[in-house]
């Protein structure tokens, strides 16, 4: 079965520090945010510059490594 996906925002990781990440987010071509996000909700080591997007999973918001494809 194929199934859509969804994305809802994507993202850039500007810094990193300690624990917490600043990420300029874009919804949907609308003005970017910078956004803080702890660490620990990205399934993937991130880097400077890594790009990442949430997206549904199973009816539930996620958090992607990479680009949306």
């Amino acid at each position: 079965m194929n199934v859509a996906m969804v994305t809802l925002l994507t993202g850039l990781v500007d810094s990193i520090d300690s624990q917490i990440v600043t990420a300029e987010i874009n919804a949907l071509g609308i003005q970017n945010e910078l956004v803080l996000f702890p660490v620990s909700m990205f399934p993937c080591n991130i880097n400077e510059g890594d790009s990442f997007y949430f997206s549904y999973d199973s009816g539930f918001p996620k958090v992607f490594c990479g680009n949306p494809e």
